[in-house]
């Protein structure tokens, strides 16, 4: 996909397919416009390697074991860590902060802000830069996280509007990729289905 421009659909295809139980799921690092950039910082195929054309449908092999649920956050669960209070639930918008501050939306949402004590973490902010593409180094990443409260205790929930931005998120940057989970509906769900009050737990 486009790293930089696009909203990472690549990374719901991604969790889509571990979600359905495929065993070997990669993105290509960088998107299309690494993979076109000249190198060093690029694959440097230019315009050479690349098609207009879509490739005819060809039989696939795959049969799913059966959906990984645990990669999944359900609404049911979303509400009961909010009602009961889990403090090791950790939310984690990756939203714009308009969206996250209840100042913007996409879809028209009808319902602005962000799930009760959500922590903003923008889903570009895994890169070197909004005009860069390439991953920021894990362990920075994870020490970022670790500042802002998150342990290796914490389930982490990132969500979106949609789904789409926060699996990119956490599927791409390999986020404590064994305590990320995804509210895969996201912000669309909470819109039908609001979430309780949910008690402090000390996450700002």
């Amino acid at each position: 996909g486009d790293w930089i421009n696009a909203w990472g659909e690549e990374g719901r295809l991604l969790w889509m397919l571990d979600y359905l139980g495929h065993p070997d799921v990669k993105v290509l690092y960088g998107g299309i416009d690494a993979y076109r950039k000249p190198a060093p910082a690029g694959a440097g195929y230019g315009d050479t390697m690349v098609s207009s054309t879509a490739p005819p449908p060809v039989d696939g092999s795959f049969t799913s074991p059966g959906v990984q649920e645990q990669v999944k956050a359900t609404r049911d669960e979303i509400e009961a860590a909010l009602n009961l209070g889990l403090c090791n639930y950790v939310f984690l918008d990756t939203r714009t902060e308009a969206e996250y501050g209840g100042t913007g939306s996409f879809y028209s949402a009808r319902t602005e802000g962000h799930i009760p004590n959500a922590l903003w973490y923008p889903w570009k902010q895994v890169f070197v830069s909004a005009e860069d593409g390439n991953i920021r180094d894990k362990a920075e990443i994870r020490a970022e996280l670790e500042a802002m409260g998150i342990t290796d205790d914490s389930i982490i929930v990132a969500y979106c509007t949609g789904g789409i931005r926060s699996v990119r998120a956490l599927s791409t940057s390999l986020l404590c990729p064994e305590l990320c989970l995804v509210h895969a509906a996201s912000h669309v769900e909470a819109l039908t289905h609001r979430h309780s009050a949910a008690r402090n737990c000390g996450l700002t």
